[in-house]
């Protein structure tokens, strides 16, 4: 098997000032190309049980040309409400699109087949909302925070995602179900001091 990827991303973000707020408006894009290509070579055993590849050429049985394309709008604010106190909100659109192009030999033509592009869209509003609290002259800080975040599949992942249209894939993704993204809403809880954290 070989798999090649390239992937370039873009961000920009603006921010600034106003009287108890600082505030951030963002967005990035990022952009990825994957290929995968599945190869098999009849071959013989030999005395020490080594695989012995025959004349016949390797020969093409599975293949995966795919893209993803994720763009992410984000603004942040952080209050400060107290000298000690700071609350900080922030929200992210997150939109992402992948598609992939796949090819398997059919098992009863033994034919290698291209088969129609796929094409799958993801899109996520990720709240956060955080607020830290300086304890008196300790040099101690309280930090409390709750966030939503998403994960979309990859290209490779989302291969075979027809059950209807099975083909052949590594790691056991022959003929997958259409597979959602993961979301995920993180609590998290600690206290600093100076450079020295503790969960």
């Amino acid at each position: 098997t070989a798999t090649k990827q390239k992937a370039t991303g873009a961000s920009l973000a603006l921010s600034g000032r106003h009287g108890a707020h600082q505030w951030q408006l963002g967005t990035s894009v990022d952009h990825a190309k994957v290929g995968y290509e599945q190869t098999e070579q009849e071959a013989v055993f030999d005395d020490t049980r080594g695989a012995v590849a025959s004349d016949e050429p390797a020969e093409l049985s599975a293949r995966v040309d795919g893209r993803s394309t994720a763009i992410g709008i984000y603004v942040t604010d952080t209050w400060q409400l107290a000298a000690a106190t700071h609350l900080t909100g922030t929200l992210r659109f997150n939109h992402a699109k992948v598609s992939n192009t796949l090819g398997s030999v059919d098992d009863d033509t033994n034919v290698f087949t291209q088969r129609d592009e796929e094409r799958f869209s993801y899109k996520s509003l990720n709240p956060a909302l955080g607020i830290t609290q300086r304890l008196g002259d300790s040099g101690v800080t309280v930090f409390a925070n709750v966030a939503r975040n998403n994960r979309v599949p990859t290209v490779i992942e989302l291969g075979c995602a027809d059950p209807e249209e099975p083909c052949r894939l590594p790691a056991g993704l022959q003929s997958d179900p259409y597979l959602k993204q993961v979301i995920a809403t993180s609590i998290e809880a600690r206290t600093a001091t100076g450079t020295a954290c503790q969960n």
